[in-house]
């Protein structure tokens, strides 16, 4: 009776064990009860068997996913990991990129930014330069220095004739760069003309004082100090300074008068009209003719004259006009003066 009672308690406890245990699947398959099992007990035995299988099943599940959470910490790291490189990769051109482009944006801005004059006109033009010096810039000529003068000197290049008067500043030397030369000067006014055909610059100081320097070295010239009144011409091809020519004479009054030559500018001081007219045929190669009961001997001329740049039509016009006088046509290279009212070519 106790070995009964137990296999029914195994039955009710483990019930698919304890049928395969005393049971084969045949003696399952075609037994037949002649009793009815209650309703009661049949549905605690099916409430049992089904708890047991929604254990068994949980369980299963439980192992499955324990079985697979590796695999899942593996993908999830892959994951991260290309996303890392992805975006450091990303990080890498954009940095690479700007450094390419900085370069180029810094170019720009260290380029030199040049204050440029250029004076198109027939007319001088004065001009009020940073530093509070002043430059009159003739015709035809042009000039640049820099937006702001460095802290080392005030530089200024030149192209053609200028006039300086430059403020003192005995910390920054005013330098003007023209026609193969370098003219430093601390306070003065002086001119500078590199215009004309020839090869020639001329430098004019009027007031206090100037050094003068070729800009590449040479064996011919190196340095000049001139003073006030002083005139230096000098050869850029050749490199050399170009002599210049002095003739002084005392007039009647005992004054003195001079004519001087620079390269091509005549420089008269006080010099008889027929002396003048005779220095000018010379020079530009012309023959001028005087009427002959004209006298001119009392008047005197004081000028400067640039061969290179004033025809002789205009430089005879412009003295004849000044002396109440009369120039006839140019015919070829002869020009005849009379007395009267001047005729302008």
């Amino acid at each position: 009776m106790k070995g009964k009672q137990d296999i029914r308690r195994s039955i009710w406890r483990w019930p698919t064990r304890s049928i395969k245990r005393y049971f084969t699947e045949r003696e399952w398959e075609t037994f037949r009860s002649p009793e009815e099992l209650g309703q009661e007990k049949s549905d605690q035995l099916f409430a049992s068997i089904s708890n047991r299988l929604q254990k068994h099943d949980s369980s299963r599940v439980n192992k499955r996913l324990q079985v697979y959470w590796p695999g899942i910490y593996a993908a999830a790291a892959t994951f991260l990991l290309l996303l890392t490189v992805i975006v450091l990769w990303r990080s890498y051109i954009s940095s690479t990129t700007e450094k390419k482009q900085k370069p180029q944006v810094a170019s720009l801005n260290t380029v030199p930014q040049w204050k440029v004059y250029n004076n198109t006109t027939e007319k001088a033009v004065r001009v009020r330069l940073p530093d509070s010096s002043w430059m009159v810039l003739y015709a035809h000529s042009s000039a640049k220095h820099l937006e702001k003068f460095n802290d080392g000197e005030r530089a200024l290049f030149l192209s053609g004739k200028a006039f300086f008067e430059v403020a003192k500043d005995e910390q920054k030397p005013f330098r003007v760069y023209a026609g193969g030369l370098k003219t430093t000067v601390l306070g003065t006014s002086f001119t500078i003309n590199t215009l004309g055909k020839g090869e020639n610059t001329y430098v004019k100081l009027h007031t206090g004082k100037i050094q003068i320097e070729p800009l590449q070295l040479s064996k011919n010239f190196r340095k000049k100090i001139l003073l006030p009144g002083q005139h230096f011409t000098f050869n850029r091809l050749r490199q050399r300074e170009i002599p210049v020519t002095l003739v002084s004479k005392r007039n009647k009054d005992n004054e003195m008068r001079s004519f001087e030559k620079s390269g091509f500018t005549l420089h008269f001081n006080k010099m008889q009209l027929n002396e003048v007219l005779q220095v000018l045929a010379e020079n530009y190669q012309v023959e001028i003719v005087l009427e002959p009961k004209l006298k001119i001997e009392h008047i005197s001329y004081t000028g400067e004259i640039n061969m290179q740049l004033e025809p002789i039509d205009n430089v005879l016009a412009n003295i004849c006009l000044l002396n109440g006088l009369t120039l006839e046509p140019n015919q070829g290279n002869r020009f005849t003066i009379h007395k009267g009212k001047t005729q302008i070519p």
